[in-house]
């Protein structure tokens, strides 16, 4: 709670699963992105794909991962 953050909702998966949906979002190869993740592409589509993000959003993660050497 140091941050202000509720904590509800929150586990080590969050983060596993935001990095899973920015690098689907941001063209990775779906196959490279499950077989990082340990998925089978159903998991994948079920739970990190299809999600929306705007223009500004996408280039702020592509900047973000790209800066991580996740993509170039």
């Amino acid at each position: 709670m140091y941050a202000g953050i509720n904590p509800y909702g929150l586990s080590v998966m969050t983060t596993r699963k935001t990095i899973e949906s920015w690098c689907i979002a941001s063209g990775v190869l779906e196959s490279t992105v499950c077989l990082c993740q340990g998925h089978d592409s159903l998991t994948s589509m079920r739970h990190y794909q299809g999600l929306v993000f705007s223009e500004d959003e996408l280039r702020d993660i592509k900047k973000q991962l790209t800066s991580w050497n996740l993509i170039k």
